[in-house]
């Protein structure tokens, strides 16, 4: 893995904080979509109705970010419109718009199961804006 310098995290409004013990974590990746331009289709068609946590990552910085999602190509649809990603106006949007997908692979890092959490933990992982950008 490449040296990483920093990770942030930041839970819904919680404020954004260091975690390092989070990088073990990225290590078993289920999938890797080398270009998020041209696997478009495989990717939301792959992740239809599956709940789990997915990575962005800029190709030539290593700079990443992950997300969790409860029906992730959902999610994932929304990085594929421009007006979407100039609403939501985050990190990873601004970075898209920027560099363009194909500076990008996407890794899927975890389906979850939503039947067997608890609301509890359901609404913990996947409330408002679950996000680690690591730089």
């Amino acid at each position: 893995m490449d040296t990483i310098n920093k990770i942030i995290v930041s839970i819904g409004k919680a404020p954004v904080v260091e975690a390092p013990e989070i990088l073990g974590a990225l290590e078993n990746v289920l999938k890797v979509h080398n270009n998020a331009d041209t696997d478009k289709s495989t990717i939301l068609s792959d992740n239809k109705g599956k709940a789990g946590i997915y990575q962005w990552k800029h190709k030539e910085s290593n700079k990443m970010y992950v997300g969790s999602a409860v029906d992730l190509s959902k999610r994932l649809s929304k990085y594929y419109s421009t007006s979407e990603l100039k609403r939501i106006d985050n990190y990873i949007c601004r970075a898209i718009i920027h560099h363009t997908h194909s500076s990008f692979s996407l890794l899927i890092l975890e389906y979850i199961d939503i039947s067997t959490l608890s609301m509890k933990h359901e609404k913990r992982l996947f409330q408002g804006s679950n996000t680690i950008l690591i730089v």
